[in-house]
């Protein structure tokens, strides 16, 4: 995520965003596989903890005092994914460092790929991973809203994790697919679902427009140089 040349030669197997992106698509394939069962809470804090780490591990370009900071909430953030947050009182507090840590983090992997000079595999890594966690930054704020208001969605399956239901719901909500089995019933949720929404499609607009031209440009320079 830095913006060294550096990330771009090295090898896929020793660039931080290729294994954050394999860590994120993970949890799609193999959270479904483990049933529902306490393990499966366990394997997201993993994927969660996992994907914090290598985006910590990744800020080499921050200022030392906006690094601290960024480090002070990502280390919060694990400590209380694996805390028993409940019996704490603390139910709210855990999903809203991860809002707050993802909505850096987007932010940094964006401004990533708005100063690219050019299209490499460390810009388009880091592209899919913004993406995808922006869509895990949405559904922590779902779900701390559904701390405060359990009213404030209606879920067909009701016996289903909810935090498992609101995953799914921010990532068919950020594609506009939406199958309609969850529904907002709040204010909040509802413009909060249509934000999403809209980030979303603005994202792979602007994003695929930008890649395209920095590859066209990249290329006619290519071309000039060896004419």
């Amino acid at each position: 995520m830095s913006g060294s040349s550096e990330d771009s030669e090295k090898p896929w197997w020793q660039n931080l965003n290729f294994w954050l992106l394999l860590c994120l698509t993970s949890f799609f394939v193999l959270y479904p596989l483990l049933d529902q069962t306490f393990f499966a809470r366990r394997f997201l804090d993993l994927v969660l903890t996992v994907a914090v780490i290598l985006i910590l591990c990744a800020q080499t370009d921050l200022k030392k005092w906006n690094r601290f900071v960024f480090l002070f909430v990502g280390l919060s953030t694990i400590l209380l994914g694996w805390l028993p947050i409940e019996s704490l009182g603390l139910t709210l507090v855990s999903p809203i460092l991860y809002s707050c840590f993802f909505a850096v983090s987007v932010t940094i992997f964006c401004h990533r790929i708005l100063t690219a000079s050019s299209v490499d595999a460390d810009v388009l890594l880091a592209a899919s991973c913004a993406y995808i966690l922006l869509g895990f930054l949405f559904s922590t704020l779902y779900v701390a809203i559904l701390h405060v208001d359990p009213s404030s969605f209606e879920i067909a399956n009701a016996d289903d994790d909810a935090v498992y239901q609101l995953i799914y719901f921010s990532f068919v909500t950020l594609t506009t697919l939406g199958y309609g089995e969850i529904l907002p019933n709040s204010h909040t949720t509802q413009m909060l679902a249509a934000l999403e929404a809209i980030l979303g499609q603005l994202f792979v607009t602007i994003v695929v427009g930008l890649l395209v031209g920095l590859f066209v440009s990249q290329k006619g320079k290519s071309s000039n140089l060896s004419d």
